[in-house]
């Protein structure tokens, strides 16, 4: 072969092994997570669900579909949350100044900023209901006055 040949060579090979990497996930160990949030026995569509780990780490974020089934997203190209305990977190995503209409009504404090709500993510498929129970009549009036 001539020198130009072996070039060519290197550069292919080179092309082909980093084509290879290319193919591999990188970064944490995920693991999928899905699942179904109701509220007194009624499944709730459009609420956000928020695996925050324990150890250090980002969140895994999913939304719940009109049947109330949720799956969670690690980043725009990886499903699933990190391996371990996680503090779950199950909010409406509303924003006010975007127009959009106030949520039916409020989701407690204990499912969402003071979440007794917990999760541990382990190799494999992961499935997490969360039935909620709410006094409706109280988080209705609450929601509206917001």
């Amino acid at each position: 072969m001539t020198q130009r040949h072996w070039q060519s060579a290197a550069v292919l090979a080179a092309g082909l092994v980093a084509g290879g990497l290319g193919c591999r996930q990188s970064g944490p160990t995920l693991a999928p997570v899905t699942g179904v949030v109701t509220v007194n026995g009624d499944p709730v569509p459009g609420v956000i669900v928020e695996f925050q780990p324990e150890s250090p780490g980002s969140p895994s974020i999913g939304q719940t579909d009109s049947d109330g089934r949720y799956e969670l997203r690690f980043s725009r190209k990886r499903w699933g949350a990190l391996l371990g305990k996680h503090t779950v977190r199950v909010n409406f995503d509303h924003d006010p100044d975007a127009g959009n209409p106030p949520p039916p009504f409020q989701i407690p404090a204990k499912y969402n900023a003071q979440s007794e709500l917990t999760a541990e993510v382990k190799s494999g498929g992961n499935k997490y209901d969360f039935a909620l129970t709410i006094d409706l009549s109280k988080a209705a009036s609450s929601a509206r006055q917001r």
